[in-house]
């Protein structure tokens, strides 16, 4: 009986290179520059850039992208040894920093990426899914509003913690914890009011793992890749459309050329140039086979309409190296990167010498690349409002408003705004804008300020004339700053004003300190627009909740009395922050509360002493839901 024989299966190449564990990048505003959205020279204006800048040391550039990544010498253990043509022995790099930064720019042409180790039938395609993060933040959710609605009375933590009480041990309250938005059923929102920068949820930093990649078969991406994107339940659903044309040639291309009953050497064998190449003796020894190159961050610009332009590659070649300045920014653009480690590989070539000789030859070859990261290069942090605000009665008997610049270290204050008005019950109303923003490029206002209210100027102006200032009227003002981004500062201090015509002279009182919202101008008023006491009538009963925000905060890791600490993480409960009765106190216990009832038809009162008690059957079920001992 004849046997049958296959035809030889095409070649599949696999270089697995070692790669970054982290990569992460942040926009660095330093200082304003009027050109800051038109060029990417952060340099650009000499006299501003030596007024930031120290007398003796670095000049410091006016924004920047600060890059991080992991130390080379951590990603492998190839920055300490490998094996040496001298029996193996742990040696030290034998190529300087320079000559390494040299061959990462000029080389750069013969870089193989692992990713372009394939046969002419394959190709290399990966898809990147940055809304991965939120969808599964969204199941999450879903999944935590289906246990709440049998237990309506469940706090957002209290339906973590019973969710994690359900899932498999592998599921960890605290992983829950750190990667869940527990806040979001609330309707609040928490911000840094020193940077405005979000800070509802705590985000892991560094680079999202969410990237897939793989080899394909020319003839079949584009009917593999489109079946994907017409898949609503694949992971590549809606993350692949941008190179669906692109695949759709390639495969018609593939089509054309590529004959399946024919097998080539091309199809066993990939293409790679080296950068070095020595004769040397045959002596039963070996070079260096495996060397720490360096990094290469590729930087593209996202265009308006969405594409991808890339900028440059940016060669590192220290393997100590963790951050990296990207000083070639435009205010205002979106930029993304991606980092790839490189390798020196010295092996023997195959190629025809002299008898009794072998030839080494060294390539470069590079990992994949990380995930794309994505920068926005805009600003997050108001400036402050004006400082040192005075009032004065002019010679016409107008009202004079006199400020002093406040400290900002970014420089970029280019609009002051004056409010007043008649009542503390009664909003703020604009009076005057002054502006003097010299932005060769504006930014589009969010505030709708009315013409009649605006004054254009060359300079700042810290003066400003109310000519409508009646002298039987008290008016209140206050001022804010306004920065080349749009920003708005507070309001600054609060003044009541009004015309004491007994001495001929102003009268000002701070009623406000500097800090509250354009929404809420009372919200540091010196003195407080309610009393603690609550009037009602035609009730005979009253009942009294103890609602606190938490029942658990996470802390560092530490021993507290009457606290829940587990291994690498505490648990610490109300009581450390909120005195109980817990039973610690010697003699008689102390009333945490008192509440005063008053009958006011009477005129009698009856204190009432509130005592809060330590939950101890909850610490002990909430421990139960909490990993660990």
């Amino acid at each position: 009986m004849p046997v049958g024989k296959s035809a030889p299966s095409y070649a599949s190449f696999a270089f697995d290179v070692p790669e970054p564990q982290f990569f992460d990048g942040k926009f660095v505003y330093n200082y304003f520059m009027k050109d800051e959205r038109v060029t990417p020279n952060v340099y650009s204006d000499t006299s501003r850039v030596l007024l930031h800048s120290p007398r003796s040391g670095p000049k410091v550039p006016s924004r920047k992208i600060v890059l991080e990544f992991t130390a080379l010498n951590n990603v492998t253990n190839l920055a300490e040894s490998y094996s040496s043509k001298d029996g193996g022995s742990p040696v030290l790099l034998t190529r300087t920093e320079s000559e390494r930064e040299k061959h990462l720019k000029n080389e750069a042409n013969k870089i193989l990426s692992e990713a372009g180790v394939q046969s002419e039938r394959t190709t290399f395609v990966a898809t990147q899914d940055d809304d991965l993060a939120a969808e599964l933040q969204t199941i999450v959710d879903a999944e935590l509003l289906l246990q709440k609605a049998t237990e309506r009375s469940l706090s957002p933590l209290e339906a973590v913690l019973k969710y994690n009480s359900i899932t498999s041990d592998r599921i960890s309250a605290s992983d829950i914890l750190e990667t869940t938005d527990v806040e979001s059923s609330t309707n609040l929102t928490y911000y840094d009011p020193a940077t405005g920068e979000d800070i509802s949820v705590q985000k892991q930093g560094g680079v999202s793992a969410y990237a897939i990649g793989g080899f394909y078969n020319k003839k079949f991406i584009y009917d593999i890749l489109s079946a994907a994107e017409n898949t609503p339940f694949s992971p590549l659903w809606g993350t692949i459309s941008e190179i669906l044309s692109e695949a759709n040639r390639t495969q018609i291309e593939a089509v054309a050329v590529l004959d399946s009953n024919v097998a080539s050497m091309s199809d066993y064998e990939y293409t790679v140039y080296p950068i070095d190449e020595e004769v040397d003796l045959v002596d039963g020894s070996y070079p260096n086979a495996v060397e720490i190159c360096g990094y290469l961050i590729e930087k593209y610009e996202v265009q308006t309409d969405g594409t991808e332009k890339l900028i440059k590659i940016i060669p590192i070649a220290g393997i100590s190296k963790t951050t990296f300045d990207d000083e070639g920014i435009i205010y205002g653009k979106t930029y993304k990167y991606s980092i790839k480690t490189v390798f020196y590989l010295s092996t023997v070539s195959s190629g025809v010498v002299p008898s009794g000789t072998v030839k080494y030859v060294t390539y470069l070859i590079s990992s994949r690349g990380s995930p794309y990261i994505e920068v926005l290069c805009e600003e997050i942090v108001p400036p402050p409002p004006p400082e040192n605000i005075q009032f004065y009665l002019s010679s016409e008997q107008e009202l004079i408003l006199f400020w002093s610049m406040p400290y900002n270290t970014q420089d970029d204050i280019k609009r002051f705004q004056i409010f007043r008005r008649s009542s503390l019950e009664d909003p703020y109303t604009i009076i005057k804008e002054l502006d003097f923003d010299d932005s060769e490029i504006l930014t589009s206002r969010a505030e709708f300020i009315p013409d009649y209210s605006k004054t254009a100027s060359d300079y700042p102006k810290l003066d400003y004339t109310d000519c409508e200032f009646e002298f039987d009227t008290v008016y209140y003002y206050a001022l804010c700053s306004v920065d080349a981004h749009d920003l708005s500062s507070s309001y600054s201090s609060q003044f009541k004003v009004s015309y004491n015509r007994v001495e001929g002279k102003m009268d000002t009182d701070l009623i406000a300190f500097a800090g509250s919202p354009k929404a809420y101008p009372n919200f540091t008023l010196k003195s407080t627009l309610t009393v603690d006491c609550i009037k009602d009538s035609g009730h005979s009963k009253m009942k009294i909740y103890f609602d606190p925000e938490c029942i658990i905060l996470n802390g560092a890791a530490e021993t507290v009395e009457g606290g829940l600490t587990l291994t690498g993480t505490s648990y610490r409960t109300q009581e450390n922050y909120i005195e109980t009765n817990s039973g610690t106190y010697t003699g008689i216990p102390k009333p945490m509360y008192k509440l005063q009832i008053i009958n006011l038809d009477r005129q009698q009162d009856q204190k009432v002493d509130i005592y809060l008690k330590r939950a101890s059957d909850l610490e002990r079920a909430i421990a139960d839901l909490l990993p660990g001992d």
